[in-house]
């Protein structure tokens, strides 16, 4: 129920449900994700800043994914350097996990302006996702902020080499042109 009023962006829906789901399962780790995104989406930082107190209460330490979450909150709230910290932390509990990988690639590159370690980062990660086109996409984006075109060609051109059957995305056509 609460991922369905979270879908319908019923906030007061998903709140009772979360609230619900919690007081039976307080360790409903699916439940808080979504509930927590609905929040943070709907840009309501402040309940989602309660809502993680609430968790938080639920957790000796906060699964990978609701450190993910709270680093989102930080970052929508200006503290790079708070998000890129617990990003850190949900890394080091689930080092396997490229959403919290392409996360703290993208805090680094962006707000720290720290590229080469977010170039690095970014690297990696295409290596270990390469049949991802969101993430080649990504990387190959990275290269063109930091002017380096012919990089990004090639990592299309190697992308579409692997691929052949994978549309050419906007960007790669753009770029050729």
């Amino acid at each position: 129920r609460g991922l369905l009023a979270a879908y319908r962006q019923d906030g007061a829906a998903a709140k009772a449900a979360f609230l619900e789901s919690t007081k039976d399962q307080p360790r409903f780790t699916a439940g808080h994700e979504a509930y927590l995104q609905t929040l943070l989406l709907s840009g309501q930082l402040e309940g989602m800043s309660q809502a993680l107190e609430f968790v938080r209460r639920a957790y000796p330490v906060l699964p990978p994914g609701l450190q993910l979450l709270e680093a989102r909150l930080q970052l929508a709230l200006g503290k790079a350097e708070a998000g890129e910290k617990l990003l850190r932390a949900a890394q080091t509990a689930a080092p396997g996990d490229l959403k919290i990988a392409v996360a703290l690639a993208q805090v680094l590159l962006g707000p720290l302006r720290r590229p080469d370690e977010g170039m690095l980062l970014l690297q990696q990660v295409h290596r270990r996702a390469r049949a991802s086109f969101t993430v080649t996409r990504m990387l190959a984006e990275a290269h063109v902020g930091l002017r380096a075109i012919k990089d990004a060609l090639q990592v299309y051109a190697d992308s579409v080499a692997a691929h052949p059957s994978a549309a050419l995305s906007r960007g790669y056509a753009e770029l050729l042109a």
